[in-house]
């Protein structure tokens, strides 16, 4: 089976088990809302025995395939400007037993065992959101401002309290969000908040250009740490995983924002 973004790919693993081969169009290296499939990537689609799709915007041009080829993806397409970042509220990363309805159909898929496997995968997630929470809970109600280049941590923010702020909004574009970065320098002065981050596929310029603009100010920060927020991590770490990538993030965010 073939899935979009990498986050999906990995929740099929999961649940579908070792008889289950997965293909993930976007990989660890790239930005997906910038995606562009290659020939290749299109006869994976077209022969594909199952294509799930992450909808909310985050195929880049897969959607034009999709609609080519009449496939079906597992999660939809929504129109409008929606934020399809929503792996990082642990409550709401409970897909896993919606992605089991569509793998069921797959004849390599045993549903037994896809059935425990989900089950697994949701008492890990429960245990992810009060871990993320308590790592939350520990930074200083002043100093809880996670600022990165592009606005990805919408859900993180909603679910576990701190202020999100990306500078480039939810574009990922290079030359997007210049004229913020005074605005979210004085944010970072008044704060007095200690670190940014940058993302993994996200350039870095508009941090950097951040991080200089407050030392202008008199304020020193530092960048606390790289966020996997688009693509997960090189397989075989723990950002490699859906829910090892948020808990890479949480501690991140943790530590660099309470100085450590």
């Amino acid at each position: 089976m073939t899935t979009t973004v990498n986050m999906v790919g990995d929740l099929a693993r999961v649940v579908g088990g070792q008889r289950v081969t997965v293909t993930a169009l976007m990989g660890t290296v790239g930005n997906p809302h910038l995606y562009e499939a290659t020939a290749r990537n299109v006869r994976k689609l077209v022969s594909s025995d199952l294509v799930l799709c992450s909808g909310l915007h985050l195929k880049g041009k897969v959607t034009e395939l999709l609609e080519k080829y009449r496939l079906a993806g597992g999660f939809g397409s929504v129109q409008g400007l929606y934020d399809p970042h929503v792996w990082f509220d642990a409550s709401l990363w409970k897909m896993a037993a919606t992605t089991r309805k569509p793998l069921s159909a797959v004849g390599s898929v045993d549903r037994a065992i896809s059935h425990r496997n989900t089950a697994a995968h949701l008492r890990h997630i429960n245990s992810l959101d009060k871990e993320v929470m308590a790592l939350v809970q520990a930074v200083p109600r002043q100093q809880r401002v996670v600022v990165t280049a592009h606005d990805a941590l919408n859900y993180f923010g909603q679910r576990y309290g701190p202020e999100v702020r990306g500078v480039q909004g939810m574009s990922t574009a290079p030359e997007a969000g210049t004229r913020d970065i005074p605005e979210v320098a004085r944010l970072v002065v008044q704060r007095r908040i200690p670190a940014l981050f940058v993302k993994s596929s996200v350039p870095q310029r508009t941090i950097k250009a951040v991080v200089a603009a407050v030392r202008d100010q008199g304020h020193r920060v530092r960048v606390g740490g790289q966020l996997f927020s688009d693509a997960l991590g090189s397989r075989g770490t723990p950002q490699g995983f859906s829910l090892g990538r948020v808990s890479h993030n949480s501690r991140a965010i943790s530590s660099a924002l309470r100085g450590k």
